[in-house]
């Protein structure tokens, strides 16, 4: 996420929009320049060589350009013609009342409206359009400059009374009379314009706090009065005391105001005495003293716009500080989610980051620096070769090569923590000009152990499958040698014997799939009614030769809620099961009962008379390939059957357990839901 610079961010903060509308604004203006055209024209002092002693009409053509420019590009020469016509037309007014002739007022109007319009256009190159309120203190400074050569062409094109066009002739007159309409500018475009155009966001504290008044009017009354009390001492710079102590105090509206208040009792009072005939110097202290009230509104402007930008400064930070503090909690939230371990760390082993995933996976806490020592106390071995990661093993992990990602496995083999098989991956990220590594950790025991179980479970298959196969192989090798000998009666046996064989082989794979089945298919659940299926597993047996002396007593009145096939084969193998294991020379017996467990489950029972089982083989049956201590020797089998039954079982949620009963045979238990528990 990229972020702006904070001196772009407070810099669009600080646009200025005209503050009044368009109509309102037009007649202040109009009324402002026929009121300062009016006291113009009275306060022409010919003892000031004939300068005014108020002479802001060039001020107010600098609003109306202002207002003019803010208009934008599409209107924006309209706006400054309007605008320029009603002070203008004000003008004309005031003057007119003031006793000044019409052909004289008219030739001032181009160099006051070239002054604003000057003032104007320097100001606004490469700012935004229409901002006409300094956004910082560098550009409070720049518009001191600006309007330096405003009143040198408004004294060019003849504005000001007593100069002409093009000048007096005078160097002292001249002089004098651009010092007061440098001030007249300065005092407009930095306490007037404010109050024409707003920011677009006032910053949190810059509110004016009610004890700032008394306190700014004390401080400025003394300003005031202690240089002319104390005339022989130079206490004039204490003029800029209450004008810094407004910007530091006020909004930026505010210090407008108390900075236009200070220049208008410096320019009502009379100027100080100074020593020697002032007349005889070029540059006299009314000059400078007129100079300083361009310049005293200014630091008042200055000041409280360099208070402002730093209010904005200080809450851009903060919202950028609570901002980043969320995306660390995110981040670190996120991190610490993830089920891996992740540690990022430089190649010197300094962690950055880690989780608590991590800690757990590795069994101890994640230090400040993960070195070859720290990973042979957290006892990570090899798993190839099973011993303790050496110096070099841990330094590949930490340094893994550019674009290329380390991988391996280690066995985490900690006292306080289960043996685990965790796979670790590295790869090298470059951030700005740090090289960290970001090592994950993945907990696999779960499928280690089940890839050995898959390796063991294709073992098994293929010593299994071998044998049939290779008496089937066996049988009619011999049976063709009995063929070509003409002893056909004893080929047709020996094939006999190869399909019994082949029907062997064929009953295997059948019990390998359909373990595979129960242990990953997909469970399509139904109404299963119990008595049906036992049913049908009970008549088979029924007319089964040999085992048609299996006696039934059966008892099942449940409907279950689980899937058919699945059913009728957990059915099977539990009822064959207990057929298989009858005693030798008895009729097998079983009875198959089903009763109500907890809400929404039953319990089948199938119990029979036949061996029984050894002490220890309650749970080891029901695993993959494991068949009694006794009988597994004496009856043919593979040991899958009681491992379907229970993965079946398994799988609907239930339990399954067996136990040797008062008959001296085996029941079996198992639990499976009902109907009533797919009820909403």
């Amino acid at each position: 996420m990229a972020w702006p610079s904070a001196a772009a961010a407070t810099s669009a903060a600080r646009l200025a929009v005209p503050s009044l509308p368009p109509r309102l604004a037009m007649a202040v203006v109009t009324v402002g320049a026929a009121l300062f055209g009016w006291a113009g024209v009275l306060l022409i002092d010919p003892s000031n060589e004939g300068l005014s002693d108020c002479w802001g009409v060039d001020g107010i053509f600098l609003v109306a350009a202002a207002l003019g420019w803010a208009q934008g590009p599409g209107r924006r020469w309209r706006g400054l013609l309007c605008y320029g016509v009603g002070a203008a037309a004000g003008f004309l007014v005031g003057g007119s009342v003031a006793g000044a002739g019409l052909d004289w007022l008219i030739l001032r109007i181009p160099g006051n409206a070239a002054a604003g319009l000057c003032y104007v256009v320097l100001s606004q190159r490469g700012r935004p359009a229409g901002s006409f309120i300094p956004r910082n203190a560098e550009e409070a400074f720049r518009l001191m400059l600006v309007i330096l050569p405003a009143p040198m062409v408004g004294m060019a094109l003849g504005a000001y009374p007593a100069t002409g066009l093009g000048g007096s002739g005078d160097l002292h007159t001249d002089l004098w009379g651009l010092a007061r309409q440098f001030s007249a500018l300065a005092v407009t475009a930095n306490v007037v314009i404010p109050f024409f155009f707003r920011s677009t966001w006032r910053p949190a504290g810059s509110r004016t706090r009610w004890w700032f008044i008394p306190v700014f009017l004390v401080v400025a009354s003394g300003a005031v009065t202690v240089p002319r009390l104390l005339p022989e001492l130079p206490l004039a710079w204490l003029f800029i005391v209450p004008a810094a102590l407004a910007g530091l105090l006020f909004p930026v509206r505010a210090a407008a105001l108390a900075g236009f208040a200070l220049v208008m009792i410096f320019v009502m009072l009379p100027y100080q005495r100074f020593p020697g005939p002032i007349q005889d110097a070029t540059i006299s202290p009314e000059i400078l003293a007129d100079c300083m009230h361009g310049f005293l509104s200014n630091i008042a402007l200055t000041i409280a716009v360099f208070r402002e930008n730093l209010m904005c400064l200080r809450v851009e930070a903060a919202d950028r500080a609570r901002t980043e503090r969320a995306r660390h909690e995110l981040l670190d939230g996120v991190i610490q989610s993830i089920s891996h371990g992740l540690l990022l760390a430089d190649p010197e082993g300094r962690v950055t980051i880690s989780n608590d995933a991590a800690e757990r996976l590795v069994g101890t806490a994640i230090p400040d620096r993960v070195s070859s020592q720290w990973a042979r106390s957290a006892h990570l071995q090899a798993a190839d070769v099973m011993r303790v990661l050496d110096t070099p093993s841990w330094e590949a992990v930490l340094k893994p090569r550019p674009q290329q990602r380390f991988r391996g496995e280690v066995v985490v083999d900690s006292p306080s923590t289960a043996t685990r098989r965790v796979s670790l991956t590295s790869q090298m990220l470059t951030i700005g000009a740090d090289r960290l590594s970001l090592i994950l950790f993945r907990d696999i025991t779960a499928a280690h152990q089940r890839q050995q179980e898959l390796e063991t479970f294709a073992g098994t298959v293929a010593h299994d499958l071998k044998g049939p196969l290779t008496a089937m192989v066996a049988w009619m090798e011999a049976a063709d040698d009995e063929f070509e000998t003409g002893a056909a009666a004893s080929g047709q046996d020996m094939l006999e014997r190869a399909r019994e064989a082949v029907f062997r082989m064929q009953a295997l794979i059948d019990d390998y799939l359909a373990y595979a089945v129960t242990r990953g298919g997909v469970l399509t659940l139904t109404e299963v009614p119990l008595a049906l299926v036992v049913a049908e597993i009970v008549d088979v047996y029924a007319g089964d030769g040999e085992q048609s002396a299996t006696s039934f007593e059966v008892d099942v009145p449940h409907v279950l809620h689980a899937d058919a096939a699945l059913t009728r084969q957990l059915m099977a193998n539990i009822i064959g099961n207990g057929v298989k294991y009858a005693r030798d020379g008895e009729a097998a017996y079983l009875r198959i009962r089903s009763v109500d467990d907890a809400p929404g489950w039953a319990q089948v029972q199938v119990a029979d008379a036949g061996r029984g089982l050894e002490p220890g083989d309650e749970e080891r049956i029901f695993a993959e390939f494991s068949r009694g201590t006794r009988d597994a020797g004496s009856v043919a089998g593979i040991g899958l059957g009681l491992a379907l039954c229970h993965s079946i079982v398994t799988r609907h949620g239930g339990r399954i357990w067996a136990e040797n009963n008062d008959w001296g045979g085996a029941t079996f238990r198992f639990t499976m839901p009902t109907v009533e528990a797919a009820q909403p």
